[in-house]
Parts: structure tokens; C-alpha cells; sequence
């Protein structure tokens, strides 16, 4: 019996599957622009899972996130990165498609390290807005913090 994407099919076009890997946040761990609250781990927990752990996948790989957050993550990402134009274009857009119903999901890796303060803790601007200048898991934390009182 034939079945399609048998192993040796996958195997033999994985490369072009890479292009369409999906990235399910499990556990609220990356929202578009955000990351999830520490409820059961710390600032280094986060920093593994978004930079040691998803950060290495492929810069194309799509994000679809449980949470419509965008445009307040982005608000929050602006008041910490100001200058990044990137992250002013995507908020203007974000706020477009959500003015209009619709949703902003999906992202990949390669715009939330452009655009997610939570994936960009190894940008001196950024530490030096939190007061955690070469430490990037203090960054982290000090952003966690930071967006939880906003």
C-alpha cells in the first residue's frame, strides 16, 4: 500500500518540510511580541526556552500562539526599545488587522528577534534600559517584572 509522506517520502523532502514546521507555544511560553508570566520556572527557565531552545529553529519557522497579546506586547516592547522601527511597523500593523477583527497570529523566529524585547536580552539597549547590563537571564527577569506591572 502506498500511504503519502511515508518516512522515506519525509526523508527524502525534509529540507522543504523545514520551510513549513509549525511552532505551537506549549505551556504560553512565546506570544507574538511577548512570553508567558515564570509560573513554574525563572528567568533562566524563559531565557533556555526562548534563545537556547526555540531561538535555534529555523528563521522561517511559523509561530501560532494560544493569545491574541500583540499589540499591548509591542506597546511594551517600544517603551523598553523605542528606537526600533521594526517594532513600530509591526505594532501599526498589528493594530490595523486587530481594528478590523482580525488576528495577528502567526509570527516566526526570525521577526521575534527582530521585534520581541523577550528574544532580544542580548541587546545592550535593552539591558541598559532594565539597569542588567551583560546579563542577559537578568534581563529577563528585569523585562518579566517590568511587563507584569504594566
Amino acid at each position: 500500500m502506498d500511504t503519502p509522506l511515508s518516512v522515506f517520502d519525509f526523508n527524502k523532502n525534509f529540507n522543504r518540510f523545514l520551510k513549513f514546521v509549525l511552532l505551537i507555544s506549549k505551556g504560553d511560553t512565546l506570544f507574538i511580541g511577548g512570553c508567558g508570566r515564570f509560573i513554574e520556572g525563572d528567568a533562566n527557565d524563559m531565557h533556555k526556552a526562548l534563545i537556547d531552545k526555540i531561538g535555534t529553529l529555523p528563521p522561517e519557522t511559523r509561530i501560532f500562539c494560544g493569545h491574541e497579546y500583540t499589540v499591548a506586547n509591542f506597546n511594551f516592547c517600544l517603551k523598553m526599545e523605542p528606537d526600533n522601527q521594526k517594532t513600530v511597523d509591526k505594532l501599526q500593523w498589528a493594530k490595523m488587522i486587530t481594528s478590523k477583527g482580525g488576528r495577528t497570529v502567526p509570527s516566526t523566529i526570525a521577526d521575534e528577534f527582530e521585534t520581541n524585547v523577550f528574544m532580544r536580552v542580548n541587546v545592550p539597549e535593552i539591558q541598559k534600559r532594565t539597569g542588567t547590563e551583560g546579563d542577559p537571564i537578568a534581563t529577563m527577569g528585569a523585562l518579566r517584572e517590568l511587563k507584569n506591572k504594566s
